[in-house]
Protein backbone atom coordinates (compact mmCIF):
# COMPACT_ATOMS: atom_id res chain seq x y z
CA UNK A 1 0.00 0.00 0.00
CA UNK A 2 1.44 3.39 -0.91
CA UNK A 3 1.28 6.10 2.12
CA UNK A 4 1.43 9.60 1.51
CA UNK A 5 2.93 11.98 3.62
CA UNK A 6 1.17 13.79 6.59
CA UNK A 7 0.00 17.70 5.99
CA UNK A 8 2.26 18.26 9.21
CA UNK A 9 5.30 16.39 7.82
CA UNK A 10 4.82 18.20 4.39
CA UNK A 11 4.65 21.05 6.46
CA UNK A 12 7.88 20.71 8.33
CA UNK A 13 9.44 19.82 5.29
CA UNK A 14 8.94 23.31 4.08
CA UNK A 15 9.13 24.78 6.77
CA UNK A 16 12.93 23.40 7.28
CA UNK A 17 13.63 24.54 3.52
CA UNK A 18 12.31 28.21 3.79
CA UNK A 19 14.49 28.28 7.06
CA UNK A 20 17.68 27.21 5.31
CA UNK A 21 16.90 29.86 2.35
CA UNK A 22 16.72 32.47 4.58
CA UNK A 23 20.16 31.80 6.10
CA UNK A 24 21.69 32.13 2.40
CA UNK A 25 19.48 35.42 1.69
CA UNK A 26 21.79 36.51 4.97
CA UNK A 27 25.06 35.71 3.10
CA UNK A 28 27.48 38.14 3.34
CA UNK A 29 29.29 40.12 0.41
CA UNK A 30 33.16 40.98 0.76
CA UNK A 31 34.37 43.82 -0.69
CA UNK A 32 38.23 44.07 -1.95
CA UNK A 33 40.21 46.75 -3.10
CA UNK A 34 42.93 44.64 -5.57
CA UNK A 35 42.62 41.95 -7.56
CA UNK A 36 45.58 39.87 -5.46
CA UNK A 37 43.26 40.01 -2.41
CA UNK A 38 40.26 39.35 -4.69
CA UNK A 39 41.98 36.54 -6.54
CA UNK A 40 43.03 34.37 -3.01
CA UNK A 41 39.25 34.75 -1.82
CA UNK A 42 38.04 32.72 -4.69
CA UNK A 43 40.99 30.19 -4.32
CA UNK A 44 42.61 31.35 -7.50
CA UNK A 45 39.92 31.21 -9.93
CA UNK A 46 39.63 34.22 -11.49
CA UNK A 47 38.97 34.87 -14.79
CA UNK A 48 40.49 38.20 -16.29
CA UNK A 49 38.76 39.90 -19.29
CA UNK A 50 40.84 43.06 -20.60
CA UNK A 51 38.19 43.72 -23.53
CA UNK A 52 41.35 44.48 -26.44
CA UNK A 53 39.69 42.04 -28.21
CA UNK A 54 36.17 43.68 -28.85
CA UNK A 55 34.66 46.58 -30.21
CA UNK A 56 31.65 48.85 -29.92
CA UNK A 57 29.78 51.31 -28.86
CA UNK A 58 25.94 52.07 -28.06
CA UNK A 59 24.12 50.05 -25.33
CA UNK A 60 24.33 47.06 -25.16
CA UNK A 61 27.92 46.07 -26.19
CA UNK A 62 28.56 42.30 -27.18
CA UNK A 63 31.49 40.59 -25.34
CA UNK A 64 33.91 37.99 -26.58
CA UNK A 65 34.82 36.92 -22.88
CA UNK A 66 35.00 33.63 -21.36
CA UNK A 67 31.70 34.13 -19.70
CA UNK A 68 31.20 37.72 -19.85
CA UNK A 69 29.02 38.77 -22.65
CA UNK A 70 27.50 41.79 -22.73
CA UNK A 71 27.79 45.15 -20.93
CA UNK A 72 24.83 48.06 -21.22
CA UNK A 73 24.86 51.24 -19.27
CA UNK A 74 22.45 54.28 -19.53
CA UNK A 75 24.96 56.65 -19.61
CA UNK A 76 23.84 59.48 -21.57
CA UNK A 77 27.22 61.19 -22.65
CA UNK A 78 29.43 58.50 -23.49
CA UNK A 79 29.47 54.64 -24.03
CA UNK A 80 31.84 52.56 -26.08
CA UNK A 81 34.78 50.35 -26.20
CA UNK A 82 38.38 52.70 -27.29
CA UNK A 83 42.03 53.31 -26.92
CA UNK A 84 43.23 53.58 -23.27
CA UNK A 85 45.15 55.84 -21.35
CA UNK A 86 47.69 53.25 -20.44
CA UNK A 87 47.43 51.58 -23.85
CA UNK A 88 45.46 48.61 -24.40
CA UNK A 89 41.48 48.77 -25.31
CA UNK A 90 39.00 49.83 -22.00
CA UNK A 91 34.89 50.33 -21.48
CA UNK A 92 34.44 54.27 -21.78
CA UNK A 93 31.58 55.90 -19.68
CA UNK A 94 30.55 59.21 -19.08
CA UNK A 95 27.31 60.66 -18.08
CA UNK A 96 26.41 64.46 -16.58
CA UNK A 97 24.54 63.29 -13.64
CA UNK A 98 23.82 58.99 -11.84
CA UNK A 99 25.03 56.67 -14.15
CA UNK A 100 25.06 52.85 -14.03
CA UNK A 101 25.96 49.88 -16.06
CA UNK A 102 25.54 46.22 -16.05
CA UNK A 103 27.49 43.38 -17.26
CA UNK A 104 25.77 40.20 -18.33
CA UNK A 105 27.44 36.60 -17.85
CA UNK A 106 26.81 33.47 -19.15
CA UNK A 107 27.42 30.98 -15.95
CA UNK A 108 26.63 32.47 -12.28
CA UNK A 109 29.03 33.77 -10.70
CA UNK A 110 30.35 34.47 -7.35
CA UNK A 111 32.85 37.43 -7.03
CA UNK A 112 33.31 40.44 -9.45
CA UNK A 113 35.86 42.96 -9.90
CA UNK A 114 38.00 45.99 -12.17
CA UNK A 115 39.98 48.99 -12.63
CA UNK A 116 38.36 52.14 -12.98
CA UNK A 117 40.55 55.16 -14.40
CA UNK A 118 39.95 58.56 -13.55
CA UNK A 119 37.27 58.52 -11.94
CA UNK A 120 36.27 61.04 -9.05
CA UNK A 121 38.52 63.45 -9.90
CA UNK A 122 35.90 66.23 -10.08
CA UNK A 123 34.07 65.11 -6.78
CA UNK A 124 32.92 63.12 -3.96
CA UNK A 125 31.24 60.33 -5.21
CA UNK A 126 29.49 56.95 -3.95
CA UNK A 127 30.14 53.81 -6.60
CA UNK A 128 27.85 50.81 -5.51
CA UNK A 129 26.71 47.30 -6.96
CA UNK A 130 23.77 45.00 -7.29
CA UNK A 131 23.33 41.63 -8.13
CA UNK A 132 20.84 39.51 -9.90
CA UNK A 133 20.48 37.57 -6.66
CA UNK A 134 19.17 40.26 -4.83
CA UNK A 135 22.08 41.48 -2.93
CA UNK A 136 23.77 44.88 -3.32
CA UNK A 137 26.28 47.03 -1.38
CA UNK A 138 29.15 50.14 -1.72
CA UNK A 139 31.88 49.37 -3.28
CA UNK A 140 33.62 52.82 -2.80
CA UNK A 141 33.07 56.37 -1.35
CA UNK A 142 36.12 58.88 -1.77
CA UNK A 143 37.02 61.78 -3.56
CA UNK A 144 38.57 63.93 -5.14
CA UNK A 145 41.22 61.41 -6.35
CA UNK A 146 43.82 62.50 -8.05
CA UNK A 147 44.04 62.75 -12.31
CA UNK A 148 44.46 59.04 -13.75
CA UNK A 149 44.19 57.51 -10.72
CA UNK A 150 44.00 54.10 -10.87
CA UNK A 151 41.90 52.25 -8.77
CA UNK A 152 40.65 48.73 -8.30
CA UNK A 153 37.21 47.20 -6.78
CA UNK A 154 35.57 44.06 -6.42
CA UNK A 155 33.89 42.04 -4.10
CA UNK A 156 32.99 38.05 -3.65
CA UNK A 157 29.80 36.57 -2.23
CA UNK A 158 28.42 33.40 -1.16
CA UNK A 159 24.74 34.21 -3.35
CA UNK A 160 25.71 33.32 -7.20
CA UNK A 161 24.28 35.69 -10.09
CA UNK A 162 24.51 36.36 -13.34
CA UNK A 163 24.12 40.09 -13.82
CA UNK A 164 26.07 42.78 -11.94
CA UNK A 165 25.15 46.42 -12.20
CA UNK A 166 27.99 49.02 -11.44
CA UNK A 167 26.37 52.57 -10.42
CA UNK A 168 27.73 56.25 -9.41
CA UNK A 169 26.15 58.92 -8.49
CA UNK A 170 28.62 61.21 -9.97
CA UNK A 171 28.62 62.59 -13.38
CA UNK A 172 32.05 61.64 -14.42
CA UNK A 173 34.09 60.46 -17.71
CA UNK A 174 35.96 56.87 -16.80
CA UNK A 175 37.84 54.18 -17.86
CA UNK A 176 36.95 50.77 -17.12
CA UNK A 177 39.45 47.58 -17.40
CA UNK A 178 40.67 44.09 -16.46
CA UNK A 179 36.96 42.94 -15.47
CA UNK A 180 37.47 39.74 -13.16
CA UNK A 181 35.11 37.24 -11.96
CA UNK A 182 34.96 34.05 -10.52
CA UNK A 183 32.22 31.03 -11.86
CA UNK A 184 31.25 27.98 -10.62
CA UNK A 185 27.95 25.20 -9.25
CA UNK A 186 26.27 27.28 -7.01
CA UNK A 187 26.83 24.84 -4.82
CA UNK A 188 24.77 26.59 -2.10
CA UNK A 189 21.44 26.05 -3.64
CA UNK A 190 22.20 22.26 -4.14
CA UNK A 191 22.79 21.71 -0.57
CA UNK A 192 19.56 23.51 0.50
CA UNK A 193 17.28 20.70 -2.21
CA UNK A 194 19.65 18.05 -0.41
CA UNK A 195 18.58 18.87 2.74
CA UNK A 196 14.96 19.31 1.86
CA UNK A 197 14.61 15.93 0.32
CA UNK A 198 16.31 14.44 3.32
CA UNK A 199 13.87 16.22 5.39
CA UNK A 200 10.83 14.48 3.41
CA UNK A 201 12.52 11.34 3.07
CA UNK A 202 12.95 11.01 7.29
CA UNK A 203 9.17 12.16 7.83
CA UNK A 204 8.44 9.82 5.41
CA UNK A 205 9.46 6.66 6.72
CA UNK A 206 8.02 7.95 10.37
CA UNK A 207 4.78 7.84 8.70
CA UNK A 208 5.57 4.53 7.41
CA UNK A 209 6.70 2.89 10.60
CA UNK A 210 3.41 4.62 12.34
CA UNK A 211 1.37 2.90 9.75
CA UNK A 212 2.66 -0.43 10.30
Amino acid sequence: MAHCIPHTAAKAAIISLLTFSSVLAQAAYVVHSDQGSLNAAVGGALIIENLDSDSGSGSPISLSGTDLTSVSSDANQIFHLGAGVFGGQTLKLQDSGAWSATFTLDKAARAFGFEVIDYFETGNATMSFSTSAGESGVLLTAGPLSNLNTQYMGFVTDLHFNTVTISGTLGDGAEYDNFAYAVDEPSTLTLAGFLALLVLRRHAKKSNRQDI
